[in-house]
């Protein structure tokens, strides 16, 4: 099969590893020029995804017209913020369109699938990819589960049939909402819990706000309608563990050097944070829903240095009931 992905980063580079492996013929856009020339002549991406070799049939175009063109399914990994310029007015011709990418779009609290059905010209099918998968261990074929959702059953069967392994299995599910959402805000409970470590408190403290932040996506979730099943899932429950627990998360470690007193600027210089964008969608939809949640507040007022970490970490503390 011909797949196109939109957007070379390092997740959306590691996918096509993935299913070039799988014996599928993968052409990346990419923004940049000269990423796009190293993937065709050197194949290997080292401006996102250093060290990793990838397969022959993986080429790469700065064409967007030429790579939609070339699919005949469609992979987004572009970064949120990023959507509505690379695709507006776009016509995917009916084609699927699952989206990789996770995290609600800044100033509209938006979930991408409705970015989508915004920008989009014509019909198109469209499900989410989620779940717990740090780029590197995707691209090397280390072993990785992940979730797919979306309400076109023939289309879910196709692209789960372009991902899965015996290394790489594939769960499904109905519920977009959900495994965007889970995708989105996990970002925001890992500043959370970086902010914590950097700080200083233990594990005990990193433990129960682990739960505290669980809780808070699900009513989230289900005032939006998603199903709580979801938020126990490897798009959930899975992805909230690895970045949680990891200095490979990029959300980890700016809340890390967010609790050691470092600047927002400087914290997250030279990288994209995509939990700093979700935690004002998180603060807001709570805040629309009427909904308690002292953690999404807490990190939205680090994240705009409203108040300084131990002040924060404090105030979630001290407001937590089980």
């Amino acid at each position: 099969m011909k797949v196109c992905i939109i957007g070379a980063g390092a997740f959306g580079t590691a996918l096509a590893a993935q299913i070039s492996k799988n014996g599928h013929e993968v052409l990346l856009w990419s923004f940049e020029e000269h990423v796009a020339q190293e993937i065709n002549e050197l194949h290997r991406n080292n401006q996102f995804l250093p060290d990793i070799e990838l397969p022959e049939p993986v080429r790469s175009s700065g064409d967007l017209e030429e790579v939609i063109g070339f699919g005949e399914v469609l992979i987004n990994a572009t970064p949120v913020f990023a959507t509505r310029p690379t695709y507006q007015g776009k016509n995917l011709q009916g084609k699927p369109l699952f989206s990789a990418s996770k995290g609600v779009e800044r100033g509209t609290h938006q979930l991408l699938h409705e970015i989508f059905e915004q920008i989009l010209a014509g019909d198109f099918s469209y499900g989410a990819i989620s779940g717990p998968s740090f780029a590197v261990e995707v691209g090397r074929g280390q072993d990785t589960a992940l979730t797919i959702a979306s309400n076109y059953q023939e289309e879910l069967k196709k692209v789960k049939g372009l991902f899965e392994t015996e290394s790489f299995k594939i769960q499904v599910s109905d519920d977009v909402i959900g495994v965007e959402l889970s995708g989105a805000l996990k970002n925001v409970l890992a500043i959370a819990a970086g902010l914590a470590s950097g700080a200083g408190l233990g594990k005990n403290y990193q433990a129960a706000i682990f739960v505290q932040g669980l809780n808070e996506m699900i009513a989230l979730g289900e005032k939006m309608g998603a199903k709580k099943e979801t938020f126990y899932s490897l798009a959930g429950l899975g992805d909230l563990f690895l970045t949680s627990t990891s200095d490979q998360s990029r959300n980890f470690s700016f809340g890390y050097s967010l609790g050691r007193g470092e600047s927002v600027e400087k914290a997250s210089e030279g990288k994209t944070v995509e939990g700093m964008g979700s935690a004002e969608s998180a603060y807001f939809l709570a805040k629309k829903f009427d909904l308690a949640a002292p953690l999404f507040e807490n990190i939205y007022d680090s994240v705009t240095e409203k108040k300084n970490a131990k002040e924060a970490l404090a105030d979630i503390w001290s407001t937590l009931t089980f």
